[in-house]
């Protein structure tokens, strides 16, 4: 299937440690009505407390007032369902909430892959922390509960001290030294 292409930011996954690359043609727009599954959910994973509308309604203010500029700001990332044949929501919910909310039928997404040989769930939980950091149009970073749920959620059962020192050492990269330490405790 053939997709309206744009110049997209690139995140540059493996500089962050992700295990994640861009797909083939990862800048394009997908309509909502078609290319995605009819039951969507609007529930990021990564935050405790889901969307947040006034966040939302931040972003639809920028899309209305074409201040959104799909080449300077990361647009949602989604990555294609083989089983469904459909694209699933990985990150940018606040984004792609407001578009829809915008009005938007064709939405600005970044397609993206896992790497060979990692676990889907575990490099799109990564993904997700990753994205929610602060991005220049709002401060919306993860809150040390969204980070600390995800990690319950990806840690073993018995995790040890030194296993989440690692997973947090290791895995997350992107979080700074002073915040691991407090994590930590």
């Amino acid at each position: 299937m053939k997709y309206t292409t744009f110049k997209g930011k690139d995140p540059k996954f493996s500089k962050h440690g992700l295990p994640i690359k861009l797909a083939e043609s990862p800048f394009r727009y997908l309509n909502i009505d078609t290319d995605f599954p009819s039951d969507i959910k609007f529930k990021n994973a990564a935050r405790t407390k889901g969307t947040e509308q006034k966040h939302v309604n931040q972003i639809v203010d920028f899309i209305n007032n074409n201040e959104f500029d799909i080449e300077q700001y990361h647009t949602p990332f989604v990555i294609y369902n083989v089983k469904t044949n459909k694209y699933d929501l990985v990150a940018g919910f606040h984004r792609f909430k407001a578009f829809h909310k915008a009005g938007v039928t064709d939405i600005p997404v970044t397609v993206v892959e896992v790497l060979p040989g990692h676990n889907v769930q575990h490099a799109i939980r990564k993904l997700q922390l990753w994205e929610n950091r602060k991005e220049p149009y709002a401060k919306l970073e993860s809150s040390d509960s969204d980070i600390v749920d995800a990690i319950a959620r990806e840690l073993p059962k018995k995790a040890t001290d030194d296993t989440i020192r690692e997973w947090l050492g290791v895995s997350l990269r992107r979080v700074n030294s002073p915040r691991c330490r407090r994590l930590l405790k």
